[in-house]
């Protein structure tokens, strides 16, 4: 029996241990991995696209999974196609490709880098992705996925019952989540907006989008305690927002005055929304 590798990857380690419970007999793969999380202190599972396929899916047939999915396969099953080992070299060729397509773009990031850079074959990333839009498509959807989590924006930005003002709370909050934001999440964003093609900007989008929502019923909040009726709040997010991703993209290397530009762009920020 395989054992998970021992390489600090939640992902990995949590659907490796499900996998190998689901070996010895014990319940199925989707709360195997359900106990994995909980032994390892997750919150939740950590969240990508191919993970959801395993929880979504368990033992269906891959060619029935969605099309573009890594799992949809020549419709072979998860236990046939999927062991530990498989699921270690395709959680390398995404982080790769992640970084890559990040730093270079759709078009000008190449297989073979990102083959060299996982340190597998290049034939190898073809057995997992049919084409490099389906590599891409993985990559995009899981990099938004750990660093652009609604649920997670949302618990950050609200007070919880605490006594906190407006202010303080935003800009605790804010500050957390956009340190918590991966340079290459914040390109891909950017990049994908745009991008020529429908789907890319829509799976680009889509959380960006929630995440705007939320902080905009968070100022609507307090702007109807304030009687502030002249302030739009989807505006004055999405321009907080669109900052910040800019502000990460770019990546100036100067990672500890990071917190004291974050801070002063939300601090002029919010002097500007709470004007009257």
């Amino acid at each position: 029996m395989s054992t998970p590798p021992e390489d600090g990857c939640p992902t990995l380690r949590v659907l490796c241990e499900g996998w190998e419970r689901d070996e010895r007999g014990s319940a199925g793969f989707r709360e195997n991995v359900a106990v994995s999380v909980e032994e390892h202190g997750l919150r939740a599972v950590p969240e990508c696209g191919f993970l959801c396929h395993f929880g979504k899916f368990g033992e269906t047939s891959l060619g029935n999974l969605p099309a573009g999915s890594f799992a949809q396969h020549r419709g072979k099953t998860i236990r046939e196609k999927m062991n530990p080992a498989g699921i270690a070299t395709l959680i390398k060729i995404v982080e790769a490709g992640i970084e890559v397509f990040a730093r270079e773009g759709f078009s000008g990031a190449g297989t073979l880098e990102i083959a060299a850079k996982a340190g597998v074959a290049e034939s190898t990333i073809f057995r997992k992705f049919e084409t490099k839009e389906d590599l891409f498509r993985e990559c995009l959807r899981m990099a938004l996925s750990r660093s652009l989590d609604p649920a997670q924006f949302q618990a950050l930005i609200s007070s919880d019952g605490v006594e906190a003002g407006f202010s303080a709370t935003v800009l605790a909050g804010i500050k957390r989540w956009y340190a918590r934001l991966s340079v290459p999440a914040a390109r891909l964003v950017l990049y994908t907006s745009l991008s020529k093609r429908p789907e890319w900007r829509s799976l680009g989008s889509e959380r960006t989008n929630r995440i705007i929502s939320i902080l905009a019923e968070r100022i609507e909040q307090d702007a109807r305690g304030r009687c502030a009726d002249t302030l739009d709040p989807e505006v004055a997010a999405t321009s907080l927002i669109a900052t910040l991703l800019y502000l990460k993209s770019i990546g100036s290397g100067a990672r500890e005055r990071d917190p004291q530009l974050v801070e002063t762009v939300v601090r002029q920020w919010l002097h500007g929304i709470l004007q009257e």
